[in-house]
C-alpha cells in the first residue's frame, strides 16, 4: 500500500507507513479496497470486516468462511425459477375460477384481479421471507428506522415531480403507439384501475381489493424486493451505481410506463440510500399509488363515452404532455445528480453494523 504522504510502498496490512509514520487507511484483505470507518462489510466485495478494540475496521476475514455477507449467497435468478415453478399454480387457480363461473360467461374481473395480484405479491413475499431467513438477513438493518425529525416535504415534492413526469411521458408513448400500432395501444389503454357495475358484478369488491393492493400491499412488497433485496445484492455484486440502474430497470419492466417507472425506481433507490431506511420509499410509493387511485376515480367519474380512436382522445392533451415532459425532465435529472451516491457511499446493509451477529 502506498503512503499518501510520502509515497512509500508499504507491506499489505500495515497500520503505519514504515517511512514517515503516517496512519494508513485500512483496506480489505480480499480485494484491497479502502474500508469505510464503522463498516461491517467491504463495500466492494462484501467480505466481513473485523473491528479492533476501538471500533475501527481491522483485517477482513475471507468471504468463504461461514461468517460471510448474506447477500453474497442470495441469487436474484432464483426469483425467476420461483416464478416459473409457480405458474402452474396460477393456471390452476384460473381454471377453478372459470369452472365456477356461470356457463357461457367469462371470469369476473374481480376474481381475475384477485387471483393474479395474490399470486404475484404472494410469490414475491414468500421469496423474500424464505431467502432472508435462509441466509440470516438482518431485517432491522435492511429496513432501518426513519431518522429523527425527518422532513417529509421534500418527499412530497419528489413524488409530485415523478408523477407529472410519468404521466407526461406515458401519454406521449401511448400517443405514438396509437398512431403507429393501434392494436398495441388499445391493449395498454384498456386496463382500468377502478371499474363500474357494468364491467364487474362485484365492482365494489374489485375496487376495494385494487385500492388495498395498490396503496398498502404493493409499496411494501415492491420496495422490500427491489430496493431492499435486489438493490443490495446487485450493489454488492456490481457496485452501487449499477445496482441502482439494474434494479430500477427490472422494476420498470413490470409496469406499463417504462420510462416513468424507471425514473421512479431510481428516485426510490436514492431515497433509500439517503435516509438509510426502506420505510421512507415505502411511504413515498404508497403516496404515489394513492394519487394514481384518486386520479383514476376522477377519470371514471368524468368519462362520457368512446371517441373515434384512442389517438384522437390522446391528441387533445398532447401539447400539455409535451410541455410537462420537457419541464420535468431537467428537474428529474437535477434531482438524480444532486442526490447520487458519491465516494464510498453504499446501501445500508453494506455500511452499518447489524443488530445481531451472523453465526
Amino acid at each position: 500500500m502506498n503512503c499518501r504522504s510520502c509515497g512509500f510502498s508499504n507491506t499489505p496490512g500495515s497500520r503505519f507507513c514504515s517511512s514517515c509514520g503516517t496512519l494508513l487507511p485500512r483496506t480489505c484483505d480480499s480485494c484491497e479496497s479502502p474500508l469505510v470507518a464503522g463498516a461491517r462489510f467491504c463495500a466492494n466485495c462484501g467480505t466481513p470486516v473485523v473491528s479492533d478494540t476501538q471500533g475501527r475496521p481491522s483485517a477482513a476475514i475471507r468471504a468463504d468462511v461461514p461468517f460471510a455477507h448474506p447477500f453474497l449467497y442470495i441469487k436474484a435468478r432464483s426469483l425467476v425459477l420461483w416464478t416459473v415453478l409457480s405458474v402452474p399454480v396460477l393456471i390452476i387457480l384460473y381454471v377453478l375460477a372459470a369452472a365456477s363461473a356461470t356457463a357461457g360467461e367469462e371470469i369476473d374481473p374481480f376474481f381475475e384481479s384477485l387471483i393474479f395480484s395474490s399470486w404475484l405479491y404472494g410469490l414475491l413475499a414468500l421469496w423474500c421471507i424464505w431467502k432472508s431467513a435462509q441466509k440470516r438477513v438482518d431485517f432491522g438493518l435492511l429496513i432501518g428506522r426513519i431518522p429523527a425529525g425527518y422532513h417529509w416535504l421534500p418527499v412530497l415534492g419528489v413524488v409530485a415531480l415523478l408523477m407529472v413526469f410519468s404521466i407526461s411521458t406515458f401519454w406521449l408513448f401511448l400517443y405514438w403507439l396509437a398512431v403507429n400500432f393501434p392494436d398495441a395501444a388499445d391493449f395498454f389503454a384498456e386496463g382500468e384501475f377502478f371499474v363500474t357495475s357494468e364491467s364487474s358484478r362485484y365492482s365494489g369488491l374489485y375496487n376495494t381489493q385494487v385500492f388495498i393492493m395498490a396503496v398498502f400491499v404493493a409499496p411494501v412488497i415492491e420496495e422490500f424486493v427491489f430496493r431492499g433485496i435486489l438493490l443490495t445484492r446487485w450493489s454488492l455484486k456490481w457496485g452501487t451505481t449499477s445496482g441502482i440502474f439494474v434494479s430500477s430497470l427490472v422494476f420498470a419492466l413490470l409496469h406499463a410506463d417504462l420510462l416513468g417507472s424507471f425514473a421512479f425506481g431510481v428516485a426510490m433507490s436514492l431515497l433509500y440510500l439517503q435516509t438509510r431506511t426502506l420505510l421512507v420509499p415505502m411511504m413515498a410509493h404508497a403516496l404515489n399509488n394513492l394519487v394514481v387511485a384518486e386520479l383514476s376515480v376522477l377519470v371514471l367519474a368524468i368519462e362520457t363515452g368512446e371517441s373515434a380512436s384512442l389517438a384522437a382522445d390522446l391528441e387533445s392533451g398532447l401539447m400539455l404532455a409535451v410541455v410537462g415532459a420537457l419541464l420535468m425532465l431537467p428537474l428529474v435529472l437535477w434531482y438524480f445528480v444532486r442526490n447520487w451516491p458519491r465516494g464510498g457511499e453504499t446501501v445500508p446493509y453494506l455500511a452499518r453494523e447489524p443488530s445481531t451477529s451472523q453465526e
